[in-house]
């Protein structure tokens, strides 16, 4: 099944573009540091629950969506 793979390479796009937005916004913390400035904390952790999720969500959508798609090619093939 030819679907499988393609539904992965969407899973891993997906989970990619969220790493990628996911850096500045939930991977960092910047916050006061007294009176020299600001002070920069990672939160790596935070950031790979959201990934994880992300590529599992987008997962289980299209694998969700892969009976109906075969289904139609089916359909598409014998018509």
């Amino acid at each position: 099944m030819r679907t499988l793979p393609k539904a992965l390479r969407d899973a891993g796009l997906a989970s990619a573009v969220a790493l990628v937005l996911g850096i500045p916004l939930v991977g960092l913390r910047v916050f006061p540091s007294g009176p020299e400035g600001l002070a920069v904390e990672g939160r790596w952790t935070a950031l790979a629950i959201g990934v994880a999720a992300v590529f599992a969500g987008r997962l289980a959508l299209s694998v969700m969506r892969l009976p109906a798609a075969a289904a139609a090619a089916l359909r598409a093939g014998a018509g």
